[in-house]
């Protein structure tokens, strides 16, 4: 799994990480460390976190300078959450157009988005830049061979899904469980 070392500026508590967006069990943590600090590892969609707090600022109201790359940054991230959000109504406007058997390969082609495949998954597998099945989708292990599910909002944009096979489980994994 990749390592990175992510250092950002000042944070308010509700202010979303870079990098990793909304992570409340995260932020709570680093809000709760005192100057030098390293906190405990925290499970998140890609991943650990492992903050360590290297310094702290009394509350003001940041100059220019301060805010300029943040609001730069959230105004570009905006952009393209609205960008996605346009190409997903897209996806699914070209699969409901679509006559008989739906085929979520076809439709993501013709509108030049990226088709992935994945390695079968289990209900505890990370989707590698997704993260876990279960936060994704809660109904993707009801799903029959073929269906397809979303688009829907994730980390990394919106994602669908189409159910290319299931194996059912071993019996002799199950003492393992």
């Amino acid at each position: 799994m990749p390592r990175k070392a992510i250092t950002t500026g000042p944070l308010a508590l509700d202010e979303p990480l870079p990098g990793i967006g909304q992570a409340p069990e995260v932020q709570q943590e680093i809000f709760s460390l005192e100057k030098g600090d390293i906190g405990r590892p925290i499970p998140i969609p890609t991943g650990y976190v492992i903050p360590i707090l290297l310094d702290v600022f009394p509350t003001h109201q940041g100059t220019f300078e301060e805010v300029k790359e943040r609001v730069r940054t959230e105004y570009v991230d905006e952009q393209a959450r609205e960008r996605a959000s346009t190409r997903a109504g897209e996806l699914a406007k070209a699969l409901e157009q679509q006559q008989g058997k739906k085929d979520l390969k076809r439709a993501a082609q013709s509108l030049r988005l990226t088709v992935k495949t994945s390695e079968p998954i289990t209900r505890v597998t990370p989707i590698p830049s997704l993260g876990s099945p279960a936060q994704l989708d809660p109904t993707l292990f009801t799903k029959a061979v073929g269906d397809i599910a979303g688009p829907f909002p994730a980390t990394s944009g919106h994602v669908a899904f189409q159910i290319a096979s299931r194996q059912p489980p071993k019996e002799e994994d199950f003492p393992a469980q």
